[in-house]
């Protein structure tokens, strides 16, 4: 009687823990949506995908595994493979619904490079990019900083001087909107080579020494202010004046 006791007692304890522990596993297939993906606890979720989409192509098409729903708040992690070079570009998720406009900051995203990574969050309309995107961003402002890619220029002639110790000038109305130039000046064929000047350093003294017989010393100047560039020879020795001399300035940085 006793063994038969024990046992009937281990048999309800054993079926009720398996049963506590069926409906603990029954209730998980209720499914619940997790940044748009589906989760019923029988696998892990993952945000990231890959996108193989072509760069000049518009739409961009990824594959999510548990992609259930596209939801305000939904959120998804993609590498674009190979960039992007359309206007206006999009993303759509396998064959669920229709794509959605790619915004940064409140504007459409234009170029980035091959295998940026991007984290998106869906706002009930758009895609929208998270924290920083810094070729994005580099785009977006390139014209406001496009002389710190590529100087912009400013003055393609030629300024000499005529005479020793005198001052020649040459103006260049758009100095007035830069702090930073670069000035390509040449002495002789001893010193051929761009000087940088600024709005606190506005004059250089250049010397350009060949040998005894062919050598030279030069001040050359910016001034923002009056917007002109100077060009004084101090002394000359076996070139000409014109073997002294600018022919090029190029804008930096900007005010």
């Amino acid at each position: 009687p006793q063994c038969l006791s024990f046992g009937l007692w281990f048999g309800i304890v054993w079926c009720w823990r398996s049963i506590s522990c069926f409906r603990l596993l029954a209730s998980l297939p209720y499914m619940s949506i997790i940044d748009g993906l589906l989760f019923d606890g029988s696998a892990n979720i993952n945000h990231y995908a890959i996108c193989n989409t072509q760069k000049d192509v518009r739409v961009k098409v990824i594959n999510v595994t548990g992609y259930g729903i596209l939801l305000t708040g939904s959120r998804i992690i993609v590498n674009f493979k190979y960039g992007n070079t359309a206007s206006e570009p999009a993303l759509k998720i396998g064959n669920y619904g229709e794509e959605h406009l790619i915004h940064y900051s409140g504007e459409y995203i234009e170029e980035f490079t091959s295998d940026t990574l991007l984290e998106l969050v869906y706002d009930g309309t758009y895609w929208n990019v998270v924290g920083e995107m810094n070729d994005a961003r580099i785009d977006r402002m390139y014209e406001k900083f496009n002389s710190l890619v590529r100087p912009t220029l400013l003055y393609a002639s030629t300024l000499t001087a005529s005479a020793l110790n005198t001052w020649v000038y040459a103006s260049i109305p758009s100095l007035k909107d830069w702090k930073e130039v670069r000035m390509w000046l040449e002495v002789g064929d001893a010193d051929c080579r761009y000087n940088t000047l600024t709005r606190e350093h506005i004059q250089i003294c250049v010397s350009g020494y060949a040998n005894a017989n062919y050598n030279g010393l030069v001040r050359a100047s910016c001034d923002f202010t009056n917007t002109r560039i100077g060009l004084m020879v101090r002394s000359i020795t076996g070139w000409g004046f014109s073997n002294i001399r600018i022919t090029r300035v190029e804008g930096v940085v900007k005010v």
